[in-house]
């Protein structure tokens, strides 16, 4: 088949971009000045987003002690919402002498850390570390502040 015109290829390539009925996603459409795009939500992407939800609901990394940190980053592991170094960052002892049941402000202390090693030479593999390990903690901060705004 032979195509001489822009009509007949772009209606050729809007065939073949439709979506299967077998897909097992979520089709949102926009139009923007006469083109239209459609995105995709697969079942893993929103059960990764319920799994960030049920975790935040759960746990407050501004109030958490070791044991509890424990629970969740073993959930985040589990749910594949984070690196197995993350994890490791997440579990890492703040003190050797420190009662696993107390409740700090893991947050706070995560950030303040990082902010430190970046003023202080920390090598890049380490900042980038201690920067993803800073966002996972916001993200679940701010999802638990986004259910107390929803109630």
């Amino acid at each position: 088949m032979k195509i001489n015109q822009t009509v007949q290829a772009s209606h050729l390539y809007q065939m073949q971009s439709q979506p299967s009925e077998t897909q097992k996603s979520d089709n949102v459409s926009t139009s923007i000045q006469g083109t239209s795009a459609s995105v995709r939500i697969s079942s893993a992407g929103r059960n990764a987003e319920h799994n960030w939800q049920a975790i935040a609901d759960k746990y407050d990394v501004t109030n958490i002690s070791t044991y509890e940190r424990g629970a969740m980053t073993a959930e985040l592991l589990e749910n594949k919402l984070i690196s197995s170094t993350e994890g490791l960052s997440l579990m890492a002892p703040l003190s050797i002498n420190a009662n696993p049941e107390t409740k700090i402000n893991f947050l706070d202390i995560m950030q303040k850390g990082f902010e430190a090693a970046k003023s202080n030479g920390t090598s890049q593999k380490q900042i980038e570390l201690m920067k993803s390990t800073v966002n996972t903690l916001h993200q679940l901060h701010a999802l638990a502040g986004n259910k107390d705004n929803n109630t």
